[in-house]
């Protein structure tokens, strides 16, 4: 407040001038116990601040600033709360247009439960002082609390004139106006703030997103439309348009949109993953799912290049489209980031369909050096290794996983392929056994109740067959296959 230095000592008062000069004497006294009052008081020596506050005031009862410091010692030295707060009125009483007074003493107005008097005291200290926005932020802190919005509405109104419009005091007034749902007058806020800062496309698509709640498609989506010619790949804006054309079964357009929205990179792939998953999902019952998957998947590649998951779901929809190539590579990508069970078992099933199951066994065994623990792996790699004749690997699968689980459903499929590998090495004999062993340990599993049969039937036992089909018909065995087995009473081959 004053300049030059000052040290502990300036607190003793100077030496008067003469007589002759008393009125001069005792202001240079006011300020220079005012100086040591407030340099005691930015050191927190409270008590010796008060002393010449209190001597400030005995020489100028009619100055406002030594009742203010005198209410702020007040309060932080707790003491009774009406000592504090007569003399923050007294401050305030005496200089009503100082905003800092006004302030001090409306908080505690506040503080004691009397919003409505610090409401009178801001709202008095507002007339002059018209573009401060602290006080305007107080006072519409101290509407809210009355519950008040028209007056909080009119209050920003009212500094938006003063001051002029600001993108920040517009944004104040259309939270209100929305919180009025008084949705045209937020609108026409919009439409200021698009005049004034026309590249801001989020006012846009906000703009737009209020229509769209009120129902008012036409509108929504032509403010998106003009938010994406600032930004044409936006996330939000084409997930929007996307969902309406697909909705109208316009797929050029849902198609357009979705290629926009998929090649924005400022948008992880987690949040765009809820899209592709209904997308997914749809896939399975619904063929004209194909162009979306294709737009997934070539985006998802291109733009996420460090994310497994990106590439898990790149491969899926590669897959998906029969490029079991691109798929291939897809999925080998995701496994180099993080070799994920999904990851591998994509990675096996289109080698296989690109080279064959030999080739595919390799990957197998690479997956094995990550989860030798999956039983769901090892039968994976007995059924690829069947189809590869390699019945000796088929074996060695088989009986492996069997040590890695005790669920009976696993257990059994893994010994009904470690009974075909037993076959195709030419041991029929030797996985009837195994069979009928397996039987009293696990239950009658349906695949184990029709492998039985299959090795019965290829012992020319048909009878027998037919008895192990029908249990695993009844136990929940593959319906149409094992119709068929019964009705032609034999193997399919």
């Amino acid at each position: 407040m004053f300049g030059g230095a000052l040290t502990l000592d300036s607190c003793k008062p100077r030496k008067k001038i003469q007589n002759n000069h008393q009125e001069a004497d005792a202001v240079a006294d006011f300020e220079a116990y005012f100086i040591d009052a407030v340099t005691h008081f930015n050191t927190t020596n409270y008590a010796m601040a008060l002393k010449l506050f209190n001597k400030c005031v005995s020489l100028n009862p009619n100055e406002a600033a030594p009742y203010y410091y005198i209410s702020r010692i007040k309060f932080e030295e707790k003491s009774p709360f009406e000592e504090g707060l007569q003399f923050a009125m007294k401050a305030y009483n005496l200089a009503p247009n100082n905003k800092v007074y006004a302030q001090w003493y409306a908080s505690k107005l506040k503080l004691s439960g009397n919003v409505e008097a610090a409401v009178k005291v801001l709202e008095s200290c507002l007339q002059s002082n018209p573009k401060d926005e602290q006080i305007v932020n107080d006072l519409d802190n101290l509407y809210a609390k009355l519950g008040d919005t028209g007056k909080r509405i009119q209050l920003w109104s009212n500094l938006i004139q003063s001051k002029g419009f600001s993108l920040k005091y517009a944004v104040r007034l259309i939270e209100l106006y929305k919180a009025k749902n008084d949705f045209a007058s937020a609108h026409l806020v919009y439409e200021q703030i698009q005049k004034a800062a026309p590249n801001k496309y989020q006012y846009w698509v906000e703009d737009g997103n209020l229509y769209l709640s009120e129902n008012k498609l036409n509108q929504a989506f032509e403010k998106y439309e003009q938010a994406l010619k600032l930004n044409p790949n936006n996330w939000e804006i084409n997930r929007k348009l996307f969902d309406r054309y697909y909705k109208l079964n316009d797929s050029a357009n849902a198609l357009k949109y979705l290629r926009q929205g998929m090649n924005d990179p400022m948008t992880s792939f987690e949040n765009k993953a809820l899209l592709i998953s209904e997308i997914k999902s749809k896939s399975n019952s619904d063929s004209s799912m194909k162009p979306y998957l294709m737009v997934i998947g070539e985006a998802l590649k291109n733009i996420y290049t460090n994310s497994a998951d990106a590439f898990k779901t790149s491969g899926f929809c590669f897959e998906y489209l029969g490029d079991y190539k691109t798929a291939l590579n897809c999925y080998s990508s995701a496994v180099q980031i993080q070799p994920t069970f999904i990851a591998y078992d994509g990675l096996i099933r289109t080698s296989e369909k690109l080279f064959g199951p030999k080739a595919a066994l390799s990957y197998v065994d690479s997956a094995l050096e990550y989860y030798p623990n999956s039983p769901e792996l090892y039968i994976t790699g007995a059924e690829i290794a069947l189809r590869a004749n390699n019945f000796k690997k088929a074996l060695e699968y088989a009986e492996n996983g069997q040590s890695f689980t005790t669920l009976s459903d696993l257990k059994s499929q893994l010994v009904a392929l470690q009974m075909k590998a037993l076959i195709g090495l030419g041991q029929p004999d030797k996985a009837l056994k195994l069979g009928e062993e397996s039987l009293t340990i696990i239950g009658e599993q349906p695949v184990l109740l029709e492998c039985i049969g299959d090795v019965f039937s290829l012992l020319n036992k048909k009878n027998e067959a037919l008895n192990y089909w029908k249990k695993a018909l009844e136990k929940g065995g593959n319906s149409s296959i094992l119709q068929k087995k019964i009705s032609e009473g034999t193997v399919n081959k």
